[in-house]
């Protein structure tokens, strides 16, 4: 090919191929290789560079991160009437004509995010009941302090976050106990009563403490104080699922990915593959929950949730003989294997996430 007189070396540098005038054979801004496109045949390098304002470079990176082009919907159609097609065709190198894995969770997870912000949502709160001596709810405590009344607690599952509960009557009752002195007679009967249960069980461990010391009676308050907050609050309770889903989430996608390797092997089924198939997974997740949002409004939150993972563990089991094609024996127990063991960790994370935002309301106060 002639060389053309254009002012520029061949190779390449910070000022490579930048005079050439449009539509001439110019040099690659990155590898200095002899291009007539806008890509480089040489690096794949799109032959432009940052030289535009802040305010255009901004929009362009905003619209390449949230495109939705005719690569979306295609993607999106394939993945919600073919399951697991998209992991097979991706994994096979049909890239081309779908939007990339990564893209779509990020997309997906912003929009379950900003749905949950918008709203007003919960992830997760403790709803305190009270009832009357013949088991009917009760809307209203009653005045007399001394009224014989029980209380139970039930976990509520993305609610609004001006739900609470009155925790006032038990506030007190706590107050009361960690002030009021136990009189004689009372730790007579309690000696009493360990030595019944010693002879008929045998001797107790030596366990004692002692709620006259003011540091102990302090570390029961701040703790209790922490946990009826959460109930009274919920929001604030929630404050660290806020910060520490997304995060775990991304987390959890990887290991998603390496319990299905456990389940699914072989050369069309490398970690790879099942990293796509889990991607995808959470983005199905992140739009079930996007929906369970508004369905918990609506319904009780218990089945809402209950609904969405067996929606999501069908979705995964089809998703898996659509992208393997291996037997449905070893397709379910591939599913119910690596989704078991994917719960146990997320319980574990989830409790520990929430213990710490007890920890945060027992320090802070």
């Amino acid at each position: 090919m002639e060389e053309l007189d254009d002012g520029t070396e061949s190779g390449g540098g910070e000022n490579a191929g930048r005079t050439a005038a449009p539509g001439a054979i110019t040099a690659c801004y990155a590898c200095g290789a002899p291009i007539a496109g806008p890509f480089c045949a040489a690096c794949g390098q799109k032959n432009d560079d940052m030289r535009r304002s802040i305010l255009v470079l901004l929009g362009e990176t905003l619209a390449a991160v949230v495109a939705l082009d005719s690569r979306a919907f295609r993607t999106i159609r394939t993945i919600a009437a073919r399951p697991g097609r998209f992991v097979r065709e991706y994994g096979d190198g049909v890239r081309s004509r779908y939007t990339p894995p990564i893209r779509l969770y990020v997309l997906i997870s912003l929009f379950f995010f900003t749905i949950v912000a918008l709203s007003g949502t919960n992830f997760v709160a403790f709803e305190l009941e009270y009832r009357g001596p013949d088991g009917e709810v009760l809307t209203e405590l009653p005045d007399d302090p001394d009224a014989d009344i029980s209380m139970s607690f039930h976990p509520r599952f993305l609610q609004p976050k001006t739900a609470g509960s009155d925790v006032s009557r038990i506030r007190a009752a706590i107050k009361e106990a960690l002030e009021r002195e136990t009189t004689p007679e009372e730790e007579a009967a309690l000696k009493d009563a360990a030595g019944e249960i010693a002879e008929e069980f045998g001797p107790a461990p030596s366990v004692t403490i002692d709620l006259d010391e003011e540091e102990d009676k302090e570390t029961i308050k701040r703790w209790s104080d922490a946990a009826l907050t959460a109930l009274e609050r919920p929001a604030v309770f929630n404050a660290a699922f806020n910060e520490w889903l997304p995060r775990l989430m991304f987390v959890m996608a990887p290991l998603l990915a390496l319990f299905l390797s456990i389940g699914v092997r072989g050369k069309d089924a490398l970690i790879y593959d099942h990293l796509l198939l889990s991607l995808i997974i959470h983005a199905v997740a992140f739009f079930g929950l996007a929906v369970a949002v508004f369905a918990a409004r609506q319904f009780p939150g218990g089945p809402v949730a209950l609904g969405l993972g067996g929606f999501v563990t069908l979705y995964l089991i089809m998703a898996l003989k659509g992208a393997y094609g291996r037997s449905w024996i070893k397709t379910i127990w591939t599913a119910v294997f690596s989704t078991t063991l994917y719960w146990l960790v997320m319980a574990i994370a989830l409790t520990g996430v929430g213990f710490l935002s007890l920890s945060r309301l027992a320090t802070t106060g």
